[in-house]
């Protein structure tokens, strides 16, 4: 875990909607949190992490596959997508 992860943990954990703004910037996902956050301090917590951990992962799995399938197709095939 680098420093920047162990820094947005720690807000997500202390100030949800900063940890989430840190990552995603001022998009749905840190109105969602401080929605929640406002809502309940526990449920911030919650999404913050989720979004920091498991949504990430996800995003970067997708990020991959798509980054193998560019690199494997002819530049005829990405302009037809």
């Amino acid at each position: 875990m680098g420093s920047e992860t162990f820094l947005e943990v720690v807000l997500a954990i202390l100030l949800p909607p900063v940890g989430v703004f840190l990552r995603y910037g001022c998009g749905v996902e840190f109105w969602i949190c401080l929605l929640l956050t406002l809502l309940g301090y526990i449920p911030g917590i919650i999404y913050a992490i989720y979004m920091l951990f498991v949504f990430a992962e996800e995003g970067a799995r997708v990020l991959g596959a798509c980054a193998v399938a560019i690199a494997t197709c002819s530049m005829d095939q990405v302009l037809r997508c």
